[in-house]
């Protein structure tokens, strides 16, 4: 029975795979088409770049780099209709949506970008802050024309995606908070020691040594999903790209440690769904309960046997609730 299930699932992700390859494939060029004649700054991201650090190789989306004035931008941006957008987690990139954003690029167009300093991206003049993450991801959208998208944000994507809600309602059709981060406060004596250690010179002397370790904490269950991830990270990862990790870590250690919306949850009036892990010791279940209470109107889910990154343990769970939002939103 498990064997016959497990073929079941194979044969599934294996679809879903050679899918994502013959849209990429057959969009490629007439959608690097699109995309350029939108705006004169656009140009395919070089190969190089596709196959960075940290970046799964299964992600056959077509990828972008946007010159905005004084910073450029990595990007996907595929299919067609209502606005999808995807913003990843802290140390993450884009390519962290590869089981989720081919799925929806067959009804609407989905897009994701490397925050600034993360991935492809490079950092901000401005340096790193949830602000200025919120502000340059509605930059972004202006010079894609974007007026108004779905916005799925996990953990630290999941805090700028709840400022964006607050900020700029407007432009914000419905939001989706993956075990987001900066809902609740942060308990003091994770405040104090955070201040501590989270400095670019213990972090750059700590992480080289521990991030394999750390990788073990984000999952609360172990299947081939998690295994490619580990694999991406253990075969394309050098202890350079954790120092850059540590700089980001560094760079938003107020906006982690001090950054809570618990007052404001009331006031968002987009719809709102919030989807979690029980076994996430990053942002814990029992934070996330608590907050859920707080908002005005969501629509709450709990992963069981689930940790930090549902996108990438339990990518089907998620691809359900972002459907109920687009339903619910269109």
């Amino acid at each position: 029975m498990y064997r016959t299930i497990a073929s079941t699932v194979e044969s599934v992700n294996q679809s879903a795979r050679d899918f994502a390859k013959r849209l990429w494939e057959s969009n490629a060029r007439s959608q690097t088409s699109h995309i350029q004649n939108l705006h004169e700054g656009i140009h395919p991201m070089p190969q190089e770049n596709v196959l960075g650090p940290g970046r799964d190789r299964a992600f056959k989306l077509p990828q972008y780099f946007a010159n905005m004035g004084d910073t450029q931008t990595a990007f996907f941006d595929s299919g067609s209709g209502e606005p999808v957008i995807f913003i990843h987690g802290l140390a993450a990139n884009l390519t962290h949506w590869v089981h989720i954003a081919p799925h929806f690029s067959r009804r609407f167009r989905v897009l994701g970008l490397d925050l600034p300093g993360c991935g492809e991206s490079p950092e901000l003049p401005q340096g790193f802050s949830v602000n200025n993450f919120r502000d340059h991801i509605i930059r972004w959208m202006d010079y894609l024309e974007i007026e108004k998208a779905t916005v799925v944000g996990h953990s630290l994507g999941g805090m700028i995606t709840t400022s964006l809600a607050i900020q700029y309602p407007e432009r914000i059709r419905s939001a989706v908070l993956v075990n987001p981060a900066g809902v609740q406060p942060m308990p003091l004596p994770f405040r104090i020691g955070g201040h501590i250690i989270l400095r670019d010179q213990i972090l750059s002397a700590i992480l080289p040594k521990v991030w394999k370790g750390l990788l073990g904490q984000v999952f609360g269950v172990e299947n081939r999903f998690t295994d490619g991830f580990y694999k991406t990270c253990e075969e394309t990862f050098d202890d350079n790209d954790v120092y850059g990790i540590a700089k980001i870590i560094s760079g938003l250690r107020h906006d982690i440690l001090e950054k809570d919306f618990a007052k404001l949850l009331g006031e968002i009036q987009v719809p709102t769904y919030l989807i979690w892990g029980d076994k996430d010791l990053l942002v814990p279940a029992r934070l996330l309960r608590k907050a859920a209470k707080k908002f005005a109107q969501v629509h709450a889910v709990e992963i069981k046997k689930c940790g930090h990154m549902p996108n990438i343990e339990y990518p089907f769970r998620l691809i359900h609730t972002i459907e109920e939002a687009l339903q619910a939103s269109g």
